[in-house]
């Protein structure tokens, strides 16, 4: 069985680039797989974070601290005093 050949040199050069066309693939692809496992854990947190929220605003937690309360209450009567010296 006898294979003709014509264009041998425009064949072999076809066959070149699609062969490192191959192997940058083979590089490339391992690569940003890799890129991405060292980022997904950051990702994946983030994007947890984001769907924890409610609304644009973001709620108060439920249980409130001694802080939380002592600043309420200083609030609180700040804005007491405030309307009391307009009135």
């Amino acid at each position: 069985m006898y294979i003709v050949v014509s264009n041998l040199g425009k064949k072999l050069k076809t066959l070149g680039k699609v062969l490192v066309f191959l192997l940058a693939l083979g590089v490339l692809i391992p690569g940003a797989i890799a890129l991405y496992n060292n980022y997904a854990p950051a990702v994946s947190t983030w994007l947890q974070e984001k769907s924890q929220e409610v609304g644009p605003m973001r709620t108060e937690p439920m249980q409130k601290t001694w802080f939380d309360q002592v600043v309420d209450q200083y609030v609180i009567k700040l804005q007491d005093f405030y309307y009391e010296e307009r009135e």
